[in-house]
């Protein structure tokens, strides 16, 4: 089940300082195997920032991860993944474009009346 937090708090906070971000908790289903995507329970699939792919590569299915998306922020690297299951490991994430996409179109199809 995912559950939606707002933190106020220091999230990496030896390289970003405090962050208010609203976070969901999930779980990792897949890892690709040059680490550049992350598919979680709920069906979102997160890019990952290049620099953090070496990384991303150690995190495994079944990990209980935060998704996070900082607010009030003016930074284009908003999102942001917590791994609770490696020490807190942090990695830069974005929404995979195609899947927003897939979400896009399913929302703007008509229903089909019972």
């Amino acid at each position: 089940m995912r559950t939606r937090l707002l933190l106020a708090a220091a999230l990496s906070i030896a390289l970003t300082g405090p962050v208010l971000a609203e976070c969901d908790d999930d779980t990792i289903t897949s890892v690709s195997p040059s680490g550049d995507l992350i598919t979680v329970e709920s069906g979102d699939r997160y890019g990952i920032n290049p620099e953090d792919r070496e990384a991303a590569v150690l995190w495994q299915e079944g990990d209980d991860v935060l998704v996070c998306y900082t607010l009030y922020s003016t930074d284009k690297d908003d999102f942001f993944m917590i791994d609770k299951d490696q020490r807190s490991q942090r990695l830069k994430v974005a929404p995979d474009p195609a899947r927003e996409r897939e979400h896009e179109h399913d929302q703007a199809r008509p229903r089909a009346e019972p």
